[in-house]
């Protein structure tokens, strides 16, 4: 138990929950990738065979899932551990879940659009964002990853440290609405004074 426990903490959302169709533009130089957590109740079903896989996406010019890449998984890799690339344009991250024994594997990515499942005892997808971005210090961000196929997203069962990162894309136009908003209320107010 935490004695001063900090509340919610922000990340990027459109106030109720996390975005969707979230990506960043890649800025040229290298992206580091550390794994902070793993906390899944996934890796042990059935018979513990299941298991997390965790990478990134290129993503091609007409909005598809291009090129994936594995960074780790969570029967072999470990806290600490990091991966670096450098993307040649918007990229994304993903996470697979294998269920394995001949049940689903699950395919989420953040644009939750792409997510699908298969396998012989695959279900239907859910349509929630499985990935939540917050915010670190300038070009750091810490990503929470659901494996729960129609589960309560708590986005804390896979967690990295992503630095060197652009800013998310789908944020940098709300962000700039927002802004345009507050100067043409404020103008506005100037006006009628």
């Amino acid at each position: 138990m935490i004695a001063s426990p900090p509340g919610a903490i922000a990340y990027y959302g459109n106030g109720e929950k996390s975005v969707a169709n979230m990506y960043f533009q890649s800025s040229g130089i290298p992206v580091t990738v550390t794994l902070a957590g793993q906390f899944t109740n996934q890796i042990g079903s059935p018979q513990n065979t299941g298991y997390n896989v965790f990478g990134w996406y290129q993503i091609n010019a007409n909005g598809t899932i291009g090129a994936m890449t594995t960074l780790w998984n969570s029967k072999t890799d470990t806290v600490g551990e990091s991966a670096t690339f450098t993307p040649t344009g918007n990229y994304g991250l993903f996470l697979e879940n294998i269920q394995g024994n001949g049940q689903a594997d699950y395919f989420w990515f953040m644009n939750d659009t792409q997510d699908y499942s298969a396998g012989p005892d695959k279900n239907p997808i859910d349509t929630t964002q499985h990935f939540a971005v917050f915010n670190g210090t300038p070009g750091q961000y810490f990503i929470g990853m659901d494996d729960t196929n129609f589960g309560n997203m708590d986005y804390n069962n896979m967690i990295v440290e992503v630095t060197n990162a652009a800013e998310p894309r789908a944020l940098l136009l709300l962000f700039a609405g927002l802004l345009g908003c507050g100067f043409w209320v404020k103008k506005r107010h100037l006006a009628t004074t």
